[in-house]
């Protein structure tokens, strides 16, 4: 009975539930929202995770800047500078020469350089994002000529040819999106790859280049983007 006619106290065992509950449901809400953080696709990249030892040449390896100068000393030329972003990594497929898109419920971005010894060089990027089982896809492949000037580096594109398809499938080509020339601060930066337990740090170095986005980019404005040589 309650002989004063008020509604019963709540014991300690009601309010563990009702905080428990809680949690659970802003523990389903971040995992649905951070889907769309997840994954990324590549393109001509072994994306297997390497030993301690195997540094930062031949395979990208999901790592954080440690250290930076205020100067560029490697050779751009040679090689393909990549940047990737997404948590599962191990659900792409590598493909030489064309982006091969993984159908698994992930997101993610790629951006990814080479610059030849002739002067000109390739841009491409792709990006794709799920969401509750529908993936938007947006990638570019970019063409033009490269300078440098001390850790200053100027691209002139020529050609860009750019698709976008939305989550119904919807699909649109558009090319030579803007031309104009952009002018990149290229700097020296040390890498910590992620190691098995117990393995010795896997520092190698990068770059990172810092300026305007692609006009054909959706995803962001502005680059700062640690790349490693691959």
């Amino acid at each position: 009975m309650n002989p004063t006619g008020q509604a019963p106290g709540r014991g300690p065992l009601f309010w563990v539930l009702v905080l428990g509950g809680g949690g659970l449901v802003a523990c389903c809400l971040f995992t649905m929202l951070g889907v769309a953080a997840m994954s990324v696709f590549g393109e001509g990249m072994d994306l297997d995770q390497p030993s301690a030892t195997t540094g930062g040449g031949g395979t990208w390896i999901p790592a954080g800047e440690v250290a930076r100068s205020t100067t560029l000393t490697q050779q751009l030329a040679g090689g393909r500078w990549v940047y990737q972003s997404g948590g599962s990594v191990d659900t792409v497929v590598a493909r030489a020469g064309a982006t091969a898109w993984v159908q698994s419920n992930s997101s993610g971005t790629l951006y990814a350089f080479a610059f030849e010894a002739d002067g000109t060089y390739t841009f491409e990027w792709a990006s794709a994002v799920t969401l509750y089982g529908g993936t938007s896809r947006s990638s570019c492949i970019e063409k033009g000529a490269w300078s440098l000037d001390g850790s200053r580096l100027t691209l002139e594109p020529q050609s860009q040819h750019a698709t976008y398809v939305s989550n119904a499938g919807l699909s649109q080509d558009k090319e030579d999106e803007d031309l104009s020339a952009r002018t990149y601060e290229v700097v020296d930066i040390e890498l910590d790859g992620i190691v098995p337990a117990g393995a010795p740090p896997g520092r190698f170095p990068g770059i990172e280049l810092k300026g305007p986005g692609a006009k054909f980019d959706i995803s962001r404005q502005h680059y700062e983007l640690d790349l490693q040589r691959l």
